[in-house]
């Protein structure tokens, strides 16, 4: 029963990252009107070359760090849910 929960839990934690993998890449990543793209735009001539491309890559990382995130926690929960599934004992009448 306790991995059971710790599933459900699991699951509503990867709920919470999904909703937040989507508000973050749309605010940010957004073609018209992201955060990252007005920046990057704003930042170009007061940058130089390379702390654009580190600005830019951190910005990818943590996109990706949320998306990978998220599937975890998700897989996770599956395994917790076939683990407590198949450790219960039956009963036969």
């Amino acid at each position: 029963m306790k991995l059971a929960v710790v599933g459900v839990a699991f699951v509503l934690i990867a709920g919470l990252l999904h909703i937040l993998f989507v508000m973050y890449d749309y605010a940010y990543n957004d073609p018209n009107d992201g955060a990252f793209i007005k920046l990057r735009e704003s930042l170009n001539g007061s940058m130089n070359w390379e702390m654009r491309n580190k600005t830019y890559n951190n910005s990818r990382v943590v996109v990706q760090m949320f998306g990978i995130g998220r599937f975890l926690i998700l897989a996770m929960a599956v395994v917790c849910f076939a683990i407590e599934a198949f450790s219960r004992q039956r009963i036969e009448y």
